[in-house]
């Protein structure tokens, strides 16, 4: 089994969990696309930094393991953390203003992060049971739906959300 592949799976999953955040910038007044774009580039901004770091803990757990079957059981734990990071940056995300006129296209960004927030969850399931067939095609899953999301939010106008943020991408 080509284990380089399932570690792409692994730090691929975390950085679907790289946008949102901790911050509550949505109650600022003046709802304009730009300020709302540069407060969801900022969450995006600050995850795609914890992303990497828990990607840099995912390559260190995948190198001491002997095969991928104790790989994917060590992982699990990490991508459960990063689901509930994504849980808390779906909140951060969700507590900003869009402008008026952009509610529709508001509610497409919640629907694809909570797409990748399920595909998560599945995928860290999968690596509980240690199953590296379903993590491989999860993994293709992954790839299928990224490519709409992010051309989805750049063309919104986003800079840092939906930007291929980890070498997995």
């Amino acid at each position: 089994m080509n284990r380089r592949l399932v570690l792409a799976a692994v730090l691929a999953a975390l950085a679907l969990s790289s946008c949102g955040g901790d911050s509550e910038t949505g109650k600022e007044p003046g709802r304009t696309r730009q300020r709302f774009i540069a407060q969801g580039d900022g969450l995006c901004r600050a995850n795609a930094l914890r992303a990497d770091r828990q990607n840099l803990r995912a390559a260190a757990i995948y190198e001491r393991a002997p095969d991928d079957k104790t790989a994917l059981a060590n992982l699990a734990p990490l991508l459960r953390k990063g689901l509930e990071d994504q849980r808390a940056a779906d909140r951060s995300f969700a507590r900003l203003t869009p402008p008026p006129r952009d509610t529709a296209q508001f509610q497409k960004m919640k629907e694809y992060s909570r797409d990748a927030r399920a595909l998560l969850s599945r995928l860290a399931d999968a690596a509980g049971r240690r199953d590296v067939a379903a993590v491989r095609a999860l993994t293709k899953e992954q790839q299928r739906s990224r490519k709409p999301t992010r051309a989805f939010l750049q063309g919104y106008g986003f800079k840092e959300c939906g930007r291929a943020t980890s070498d997995a991408d």
